[in-house]
């Protein structure tokens, strides 16, 4: 008789599933299913060495993460990649991972090292682990387990549709995601409740009480700040001013409310509850904000300016916006750049408009005083070409990682057989979608090159600038100056450091 060892894993990650089947329920049914293996499948016993259980976990995608965070996941792959069992019981799937890639690798990782994964709600055909992987039952199983997981979501999805305010009013949840500053904590019995993130929360108040109404800051100024003193966003990035956004549409849910409708675009009721979950700010602190958001709800315009798609990033290669400086006591027209990520502890990418036209008129009048326009233009042009080639060579090397991906993604799903095909589909689309993008910006980046190379179209123009000078800052209409300057220069801005070194213009061409 054959015995297998046993490893029985528990887990739930929210109240329907512990509604389902709490963790003890969980533990006691696969004792129970074990001890009965002998009548499921002939000629085999069982024993549980060991059993492991999970409480709420993240949305996590690989297995050593998972590893990294929770112990359980720890102990599990350390059991199967020593050899010491030969089988893991659980209640199904789903209750090894929140997300299929999750459940896939961990499935996967138990093949490699000829471990059977048991599913009490849907067992395999046979417990020898190579037969099954002959028969290809494995990828079988879960590509079925995977239609009803689908299934589920619709399920979901059509709850969310129908239910969102029912959550609000009375189970007073959350409508969506759970803002940063709470974590979600589960009870043993999966009961859920909402606590708050130390660190998050204190980053959110500092924001909302601290330096926006105590120091009344602006919005760049406290990014600005945040980064000086060394805050982590959500995702670890750094501050910019859009990433403020989320923080300051909804105070209200810091300050314990939970609200639905606030801004909807087709008219439906505004709705909210006190909920209970401890808040981060008090009601005289949430007065305040509020009062001080009202005060500031104009929207002021961006500048007007001559000069707008004329300035680049260095960094990113992409136009900086025209942007007001805040420099008390008046507003001084600049460009401003957040598409790039700046050096760990840079200053905001900002450079002041008359630097930027200061540089402009020289360059002109450069032009002006150069005898031999086409000679100039070449000049100016090989610089660019350089900077292009090298660009293309980049995109030349990510097609390549590309290529490598999908390699290794289809000796995954045809050779192993264990990727479903929803992940498969997807990830090739994924992949797809990079491709065309990098292909797009290659071109983008060969036109470039070859209206650089083409320096004999470019000279009668830059000849008739020769003639008119500077005096075009002057003398020309701000629409038409605009117009010209756009197709015909370029200014290049790279950012400070922190040392305090300001934006500096690395150089002016022609195009």
């Amino acid at each position: 008789m054959n015995k297998l060892r046993f490893v029985s894993w528990a887990a739930v990650s929210s109240e329907e599933q512990a509604e389902k089947e709490s963790i003890d329920d969980q533990l006691r049914l696969n004792r129970e299913w074990v001890q009965n293996l002998g009548r499921l499948y002939h000629g085999y016993s069982g024993e549980i060495i060991e059993e492991l259980t999970n409480v709420g976990t993240r949305s996590i995608v690989e297995l050593r993460e998972a590893a990294e965070i929770y112990p359980s996941y720890a102990r599990l792959t350390g059991l199967v990649g020593a050899g010491a069992v030969a089988a893991v019981i659980c209640r199904s799937r789903d209750r090894l991972g929140r997300v299929d890639a999750l459940i896939v690798t961990i499935e996967r990782f138990c093949a490699q090292h000829n471990v059977i994964i048991v599913p009490r709600q849907s067992p395999p055909i046979t417990l020898d682990i190579k037969e099954l992987q002959k028969s290809e039952g494995i990828g079988l199983l879960s590509v079925v387990e995977a239609h009803f997981a689908q299934a589920a979501v619709k399920r979901l999805v059509h709850e969310h549709e129908r239910g969102m305010a029912e959550r609000v009013r009375v189970r007073k949840q959350f409508p969506g995601i759970l803002p940063w500053g709470y974590r979600y904590r589960y009870d043993r019995d999966g009961t859920r409740n909402i606590e708050i993130d130390p660190v998050p929360a204190a980053t959110i108040r500092h924001i909302l009480v601290d330096l926006f109404v105590g120091e009344n800051l602006t919005r760049q100024e406290i990014a600005e700040r945040l980064n000086d003193e060394g805050h982590a966003t959500s995702r670890g990035k750094s501050w910019q001013y859009d990433t403020l956004t989320g923080i300051f549409r909804t105070p209200e849910r810091y300050a314990g409310y939970i609200t639905l409708n606030e801004k909807s675009k087709v008219g439906r009721k505004l709705l909210r509850v006190r909920g209970d979950h401890e808040p981060i700010i008090t009601d005289d602190e949430l007065g305040r904000i509020k009062a001080k958001l009202a005060k500031n709800t104009f929207r002021r315009e961006p500048p007007d300016s001559v000069l707008a798609g004329v300035v680049v990033c260095t960094l990113s290669g992409r136009p900086m916006y025209p942007a007001w400086l805040r420099n008390p006591p008046r507003l001084t027209p600049a460009f401003r750049c957040s598409s790039c990520e700046c050096t760990p502890g840079a200053k905001s990418h900002c450079i002041v408009e008359s630097r930027l036209l200061d540089a402009a008129r020289k360059a002109i009048d450069g032009l002006m005083h150069s005898a031999d326009a086409r000679k100039l233009l070449r000049n100016r042009h090989a610089q660019q070409i350089e900077r292009e080639r090298v660009t293309l060579a980049g995109y030349a090397a990510q097609q390549a990682q590309l290529d490598s991906k999908e390699q290794r993604l289809l000796h995954t799903y045809v050779h192993l057989g264990h990727a479903q095909l929803d992940w498969f589909d997807n990830e090739m689309a994924r992949l797809k979608s990079e491709r065309a993008a990098i292909e797009e910006q290659a071109a983008q980046a060969r036109a470039r090159i070859a209206a650089a190379e083409n320096a004999e179209l470019s000279a009668d123009s830059l000849r008739a600038i020769q003639s008119l000078g500077d005096r075009m800052f002057d003398a020309t209409e701000p629409g038409q100056l605009h117009k010209w300057l756009l197709g015909a220069m370029r200014i290049y801005v790279s950012g400070g450091d922190s040392s305090g070194k300001r934006a500096q213009i690395d150089q002016v061409v022609f195009i």
